[in-house]
């Protein structure tokens, strides 16, 4: 019905895409978006991780150290609860901007080691399902697979009365194993189904939890919960 004026005969091929249009309008923008790019990463040096030659490590401009551990971790290994950074003679806090350090000068990373006793009071506090507490004994730290004498974890013991922060404190942030047995071959699947722990399950299984794992007398986590009369 509306009759739309065509284009002349010298604008040129047309433009297919939006960004042909754009570069159309501004030659040289793709260089300049792909030099913003790099200006907005940062290359950081960090020594400890293999032997004595720094590894760069490469974080967004307006990260932290936080995000620095992490980037850490994915390239060493070394969980963020057992790093411990040090900037020169200073251990900054985690929520530290580092476009406010001197970061050329680089990190120093170490290993802690696991500490038995940290790991006794992690099963306690996490079975309390006292969360703050629980992240003081990881940064002991604690490792968070330790078990006691019937092997549950603390991850079990917090799943028992559906302590699903400390949960996932400790899967997401320490990484601790969801498919541990225990001595008679429970895991925490068995565990939150035995005690109908419905979050604690729905958790787990968005998780990946291996739900097959029988008990030594041959019993799954299905097994359970309609032995013990759970339906939901």
């Amino acid at each position: 019905r509306y009759n739309m004026p065509g284009p002349g005969k010298d604008v040129g091929p047309q433009v297919k895409t939006f960004r042909e249009a754009v570069l159309k309008l501004k030659p040289g923008i793709e260089e300049m978006a792909v030099e913003d790019e790099a200006a907005a990463m940062l290359n950081i040096p960090v020594l400890g991780i293999f032997g004595d030659k720094p590894v760069m490590i490469r974080v967004p401009e307006k990260g932290n150290v936080k995000m620095l551990k992490n980037r850490i971790e994915a390239v060493s290994g070394i969980a963020i609860h057992t790093q411990r950074l040090m900037h020169g003679q200073d251990m900054p806090s985690d929520n530290l901007a580092l476009k406010d350090m001197e970061v050329s000068q680089g990190f120093y990373v170490r290993r802690l080691a696991f500490v038995d006793a940290a790991g006794e009071r992690l099963l306690k506090v996490a079975r309390e399902g006292n969360l703050k507490a629980a992240e003081k004994e990881l940064d002991f730290p604690a490792d968070p697979d330790f078990v006691d004498a019937e092997g549950r974890t603390a991850l079990m013991l917090a799943a028992e009365d559906g302590h699903l922060p400390v949960i996932k404190l400790l899967h997401e942030h320490c990484h601790a194993d969801i498919d541990l047995q225990m001595k008679n071959g429970e895991t925490v699947v068995h565990v939150a189904a035995k005690h109908e722990q419905l979050a604690v399950l729905e958790y787990l299984i968005k998780n990946a939890v291996d739900t097959s794992l029988m008990t030594n007398k041959s019993e799954s986590a299905l097994h359970y919960a309609a032995r013990h009369g759970k339906t939901k």
